[in-house]
C-alpha cells in the first residue's frame, strides 16, 4: 500500500509544479527499514529515499503501531488487494508512517497527516492546497473554498505539532545514489540540536512521508 501512496505523490509533485509550485522542493520518503527499498523505489520518482536509521521520523509522529482486532485485517486485507501497484506483505508493516510538509522561512510544519491504520492514505487535495499557500500560489476557487472550510475545522481541533526529543538521534542515510553523491560517501541528512520542531533531517520548504 506504500507504493500504491508513492505513485499518488510522485504524480502530485509534478502536477504541482505545473501549478506554479518551485521545479525544486524536494520530496523524501522515509523508511524505517532496508528490506525491500530496492522495490520500493521505481514507486517514488518524486526524490530520494531514506533509510531512518533512529526512527527519528517516526518517534516525531508518535511511534504508533497498528493495534487493530482480527476484525479488521479482513478489511485491511481487501484494501492491500485493490490497490493498483504490486507489492508484498514482507517487513514489519504495522508500523504506522505519516506525512510531514515543512515550509521555508521558518513556517515549520504546515501539513501533516499521521496514519491510523496501514494503508490510510494523506488526503492529497490537503496537501496540495496546504503546499500552494506555502509558496505563495494563487488558488482555484474551489481550492478557496476548501481552504475557508479547513481554516473552520482547525479552530475547533487545533492539531498538536510534532516534535522531536532532543535525546533522540536525528539521523536518516539516503538509500538512493544521486549524480551529485561524491563515490562510496554515504548520504546522511543531520536534524539540528538547536531545534525541536520537525525537520527530519531534511531541507525546510520540504514535503516527506514515512512508511
Amino acid at each position: 500500500m506504500c507504493r500504491q501512496e508513492a505513485t499518488v505523490l510522485s504524480a502530485l509533485k509534478e502536477t504541482l509544479i505545473k501549478e506554479g509550485c518551485p521545479s525544486n522542493m524536494v520530496f523524501a520518503a522515509i523508511l524505517h527499514e532496508r528490506l525491500g527499498a530496492e522495490e520500493f523505489s521505481p514507486f517514488f520518482s518524486a526524490g530520494d529515499l531514506y533509510f531512518d536509521e533512529d526512527k527519528a521520523f517516526f518517534k516525531a509522529i508518535g511511534f504508533r503501531f497498528f493495534k487493530g482486532s482480527i476484525f479488521d485485517f479482513p478489511k485491511l486485507m481487501k484494501r492491500y488487494f485493490a490497490t493498483k501497484t504490486n507489492g508484498n506483505l514482507e517487513g514489519e508493516g504495522l508500523l504506522l508512517g505519516g506525512l510531514l510538509t515543512i515550509g521555508p522561512h521558518g513556517q515549520g510544519v504546515v501539513f501533516e497527516h499521521r496514519e491510523k491504520e496501514p494503508g490510510d492514505y494523506t488526503n492529497t487535495e490537503m496537501l496540495k492546497l496546504a503546499v500552494k499557500k506555502m509558496y505563495g500560489v494563487l488558488l482555484t476557487e474551489s481550492e478557496q473554498v476548501l481552504d475557508n472550510i479547513n481554516q473552520i475545522d482547525s479552530k475547533e481541533d487545533e492539531p498538536k505539532k510534532c516534535r522531536f526529543s532532543k535525546k533522540d538521534s536525528k539521523k536518516v542515510v539516503g538509500l538512493r545514489e544521486t549524480e551529485k553523491k561524491v563515490e562510496n560517501e554515504p548520504r546522511e541528512v543531520v536534524g539540528s540540536p538547536d531545534t525541536e520542531e520537525v525537520h527530519a533531517g531534511v531541507e525546510k520548504g520540504d514535503a516527506e512521508g514515512g512508511t
